[in-house]
């Protein structure tokens, strides 16, 4: 039996080619030429273009640093204190 190029678990068949009107064989070999070297420059981030191209394509980017509170239990919630603003302000109109 021949290899028909893909794995044997898979059930999906491969597409076949259709031609773009308007579009020469020439011209998509060029695209399939720039495609590949796109993708060797991303492999191989010690060619000069890559870094230039990944750093504008926003590729390496680091994580901001957020400024924790110097004590967690301190931090103060809105929310809350809303809410026992509510129930204090509650319970002295019961009281009275």
């Amino acid at each position: 039996m021949e290899s028909l190029g893909w794995l044997t678990e898979s059930a999906v068949m491969p597409k076949k080619h259709r031609a773009i009107e308007g579009v020469g064989a020439a011209s998509i070999l060029d695209l399939k030429a720039q495609l590949y070297r796109t993708q060797e420059e991303a492999r191989n981030p010690a060619a000069p273009g890559a870094v230039v191209a990944a750093a504008s394509g926003g590729e390496f980017r680091r994580a901001k640093i957020r400024s924790a509170p110097s004590d967690p239990l301190g931090a103060k919630n809105s929310g809350v204190d809303a809410r026992a603003h509510e129930y204090v302000f509650s319970a002295l109109c019961l009281q009275k």
